[in-house]
């Protein structure tokens, strides 16, 4: 079977996205391990403040994402609405040519 050149671009882009993801990975498991030698090492106080340091961290970002999401949804209907406007004024505006055209052609007729 025959590999295209945006079939082979695809399938490097993909190994790329693989290979990072994997030094990725490897990276997070190495903070892991230092992360548990530290734990195993801490206290119950120690460990109980940095949780509420991190959950706190954690619901700053979570708060934040959902107002930048909520943000982001306005705007889109917002701009969907402006668009349905300016569909509806070209409509009204065809519709009064129109209409025009058509009193015009009546008035002529008389």
């Amino acid at each position: 079977m025959a590999v295209n050149a945006k079939s082979k671009g695809a399938l490097v882009e993909v190994q790329g996205a693989v290979r990072r993801l994997q030094k990725q990975g490897e990276v997070l498991i190495g903070r892991i391990g230092k992360d548990a030698k530290a734990l195993a090492t801490k206290g119950r106080a120690e460990l109980v403040r940095d949780f509420k340091k991190v959950q706190k961290q954690v619901q700053v970002r979570v708060d934040r994402t959902v107002r930048d999401l909520e943000r982001n949804l306005q705007k889109r209907l917002h701009a969907a609405t402006d668009e349905r406007v300016g569909k509806l004024e070209a409509r009204i505006d065809e519709l009064e040519r129109r209409f025009s055209e058509a009193i015009g052609e009546r008035e002529d007729a008389v």
